[in-house]
């Protein structure tokens, strides 16, 4: 059986490699190992050493990011009913199509707003508290434990009276 192995290669030559898992004969898994900010080339191995035959050597490129994290989030609780337009603040967000905010285990788009900041509609969810977490590839969420509250909410049902001068003075009842 042959073993494979990723290769990461920056430009000025360091190589690192992770075992890679065979999924068909177009596609293997790894996982990236540890690395400075900056693309790096991305190739195969057949000895699973990341030093013997290289193949699949056509250009692929993956790039590393400064980790992102959430701070804080306004507000931090809305009706279970989904809606509220949630600020998320935090830092080394990346603008890009595939960013989610996750409330609990559902995933929602997020808006991004600048490296700070970005904004997400909290979906339907139960009356609790979850976490929320962001993520700029649709796969590496924030760590940071970060909650929203969903709460019922009153609804107004009857105003009495329902109209009245323009002087203002009227009082109502709700």
């Amino acid at each position: 059986s042959v073993n494979l192995s990723c290769v990461f290669e920056s430009d000025d030559g360091l190589r690192e490699s992770t075992p890679a898992l065979y999924v068909s004969e177009i596609e293997v898994e790894c996982v990236t190992p540890a690395y400075a900010v900056g693309q790096v080339n991305i190739h195969v191995a057949d000895n699973g050493d990341g030093m013997g035959d290289l193949f699949m050597s056509n250009g692929l490129t993956f790039s590393y990011a400064a980790r992102h994290d959430v701070l804080s989030i306004t507000p931090s609780h809305g009706s279970y009913l989904g809606g509220t337009v949630v600020t998320v603040t935090g830092y080394n967000f990346e603008f890009g199509g595939e960013a989610l905010c996750r409330f609990g285990t559902k995933s929602v788009p997020a808006a991004f707003v600048s490296s700070d900041e970005v904004r997400c509609t909290a979906p339907l969810n139960s009356i609790g508290t979850v976490a929320v977490a962001v993520n700029n590839n649709g796969y590496d969420y924030s760590e940071a434990s970060i909650e929203f509250e969903y709460i019922d909410i009153a609804v107004t049902r009857a105003l009495h009276p329902s109209w009245g001068p323009t002087s203002g003075g009227t009082e109502v009842s709700v």
